[in-house]
């Protein structure tokens, strides 16, 4: 493990002796951190990914006065952070220097997996307890769709994943994020041609990441992408 900055912004970077499949960037969710994100990151880098946990703005060593980061989750500002995830990448694309890039994260993360994955040349993301209909998920929690204005949204181009590995997981008991709303997302995906995504609904699980759900995304990613 090392730490280093990718255009001036903190990174922790895991790996192991050799990284036969690429490159994967994980992003932690709200109130999480790249350094409570090493246990993860060291599961990706011991199935052979060259892994990479940036902080997202306002969080981990990016903390700032600006904005204090606590439960109650102001969701326009998530949206806000999930967008400057999506446009810092390209800095972070641009360090790698590889096509072999693969996305992965959970809540706040796996909603930038969702973004990332429409807008960027990557090869696939595992996207845990998140939900890429971002209308559906700020009306869950009283946003109009016009407070999301300034925010890409995936569910406008679906053809941008075609070709891409995409697993998604959700908790069934998940009090924060719907699993339907994520669900519904993974069926307009299949309506609209897209074949290789999957997802799995953990009916008992909350709002965590599970070994389980790491385990059946890593080896559903590894046995799509050809």
């Amino acid at each position: 493990m090392e730490k280093i900055t990718i255009a001036g912004r903190p990174v922790i970077h895991l790996y192991g002796d050799e990284s036969p499949h690429g490159s994967m960037v994980y992003y932690h969710g709200w109130g999480s951190s790249a350094e409570s994100s090493i246990f993860r990151g060291g599961i990706f880098a011991s199935y052979g990914f060259d892994t990479y946990l940036p902080d997202a703005p306002y969080h981990g060593q990016r903390q700032s006065p600006d904005l204090d980061i606590g439960e109650d989750i102001p969701w326009r500002i998530l949206m806000d952070l999930v967008q400057r995830n999506n446009d810092e990448f390209q800095d972070i694309q641009d360090y790698l220097k590889t096509d072999a890039i693969y996305l992965s994260g959970h809540s706040m993360g796996a909603l930038t997996v969702g973004m990332v994955l429409k807008n960027y040349p990557v090869q696939g993301g595992l996207a845990m307890n998140g939900a890429f209909d971002f209308v559906a998920l700020g009306q869950h929690y009283g946003l109009k769709p016009q407070d999301l204005e300034g925010v890409d949204l995936p569910l406008e181009d679906l053809a941008s994943y075609r070709g891409k590995v995409l697993y998604m997981a959700n908790g069934g008991q998940d009090q924060s994020i719907p699993a339907q709303i994520q669900e519904s997302f993974y069926q307009a995906l299949v309506d609209s041609g897209v074949t290789n995504c999957h997802f799995s609904l953990f009916e008992d699980v909350g709002h965590v990441v599970t070994t389980n759900m790491l385990d059946e995304g890593l080896t559903y990613l590894l046995k799509e992408d050809k």
